[in-house]
């Protein structure tokens, strides 16, 4: 279902009710609330809320336990759910160009990530369950307030692409 840039500031109450979609596509648009009925999408693997007005997002995502691709750029997050980690087939977790101060440190939970990217947000730490994503190939976290990177990042042999340029490390 693809509803990008139609000038939404609700998504719809029929949506949540798709129990079989496997690809929502809500960017650009003027949303400023995901409701907790997005935990109803158990088959939902794709997700773009990319360019609208989010501050949060609900714990309920843990429950797309099939999401592979969430794609949050552009908007005003703070704070990622913990929850992400319960996503055990989340492949790619694009949050650039938010208001992130930190990433939840059960993110080491989603092992499957291959890409992360929160360039030009706020963060301050990385958390150290980060290392524990063995199928992560590339993290860019440039533009942030980085002092340090877990030691244990070295361990990762499949991470090809580390940016972490314009931090204060």
């Amino acid at each position: 279902l693809d509803l990008t840039g139609i000038g939404l500031t609700k998504v719809p109450d029929e949506v949540w009710t798709l129990t079989d979609l496997t690809d929502l596509q809500l960017s650009n648009n003027k949303i400023t609330r995901i409701p907790n009925d997005v935990g109803n999408l158990a088959e939902l693997e794709r997700l773009g809320l990319a360019g609208n007005r989010l501050t949060e997002i609900p714990e309920a995502i843990g429950r797309c336990e099939r999401l592979r691709h969430l794609m949050l750029a552009g908007n005003r997050i703070r704070e990622l759910p913990a929850s992400l980690g319960d996503c055990k087939y989340l492949e790619e977790l694009s949050v650039p160009g938010n208001r992130l101060e930190s990433l939840p440190e059960t993110i080491g939970g989603a092992y499957m990530l291959r890409v992360i990217d929160v360039h030009g947000n706020r963060i301050a730490r990385l958390p150290d369950s980060i290392a524990r994503l063995k199928s992560l190939e590339e993290l860019s976290a440039q533009g942030n307030l980085l002092t340090s990177i877990p030691d244990d990042v070295g361990e990762m042999r499949r991470l090809v692409r580390l940016n972490v340029a314009e931090n204060k490390l």
